[in-house]
């Protein structure tokens, strides 16, 4: 309510933007040399940290709607090309980036480590995290895609296909990993949830992870939505893409996900049409 009453959204995902271009445009330019001294890397890791923390305010406030449709037309286009910036990260670094978190070290490695090498290691840990946020953001803005300006329906289904960026994520699972541990046979499996990564029990293999339903739930959303099938044409690739859903669907999935049955149904009449 604060947030909302001092028209403070807009103010965040402006602060975000910025925050992002300095970390994509200005970053690369600092040399090992200047991340060698503690105080550039300090504030370096302040910066990456910072909009880790924007993405995680916004998520907390568009959990509510009145906070979605406070931001106005422009905030939320930006915050749309955002998120689906990070999608297109979960679709190809983040992979990578979970692997090379979850290597384990031996006590020489990490005393061997250079402080550029540390901070990578930030670097991969804060841009994966915020990356989560943006997809809770994103299914947030999915959720009130009646609510929200047209422009943002468009930017999602007509610039950014986001549901073509969406539907590899549930097959790729990158918050999901297979992480070898020091005297250890077997790998165990660890998910990547509030943040942190957590070693998962076996008999919750079966159990969707948060990100899981973040992912399901915008597809649903931008499927079955009568706007937005009005507004979004099948193709041939469109529809093959969209027909690898189904062998997810199982009865295990829809007592988590009830409202995954109108997805089944929506994607058996588009199959026909």
């Amino acid at each position: 309510e604060f947030l909302i009453s001092h028209d403070k959204i807009a103010l965040l995902v402006h602060q975000l933007l910025v925050v992002e271009a300095w970390t994509e445009k200005v970053f690369p330019l600092f040399g090992d040399a200047a991340m060698l001294q503690a105080m550039t890397n300090m504030h370096a890791y302040l910066a990456h940290y910072f909009e880790a923390t924007l993405v995680n305010l916004l998520e907390i406030a568009f959990f509510h709607q009145d906070a979605c449709e406070a931001a106005g037309d422009d905030a939320l286009l930006e915050l749309t090309d955002y998120c689906n910036r990070k999608l297109v990260y979960l679709n190809t670094a983040a992979r990578d980036d979970a692997e090379q978190l979850g290597r384990e070290r031996s006590a020489k490695e990490l005393v061997d480590q250079t402080p550029v090498e540390e901070f990578a290691d930030k670097q991969r840990d804060i841009r994966f995290g915020t990356a989560c946020c943006a997809l809770a953001v994103l299914r947030y803005l999915t959720d009130y895609i009646n609510q929200v300006p047209l422009c943002v329906m468009a930017r999602l289904l007509d610039t950014h296909d986001t549901q073509m960026l969406l539907v590899p994520l549930l097959e790729e699972r990158p918050w999901v990993r297979r992480r070898k541990v020091l005297g250890s046979v077997k790998p165990v499996t660890e998910v990547f949830a509030d943040g942190r990564w957590s070693e998962q029990a076996r008999e919750d293999r079966l159990q969707l992870t948060k990100c899981d339903g973040q992912v399901w739930l915008a597809v649903n959303n931008l499927t079955v939505d009568p706007k937005c099938r009005a507004k979004y044409r099948y193709d041939d690739h469109r529809k093959g893409v969209m027909e690898r859903l189904k062998r997810h669907f199982n009865d295990v999935l829809f007592d988590q996900l009830p409202v995954l049955k109108d997805l089944q149904r929506v994607l058996d009449e588009i199959s026909l049409s």
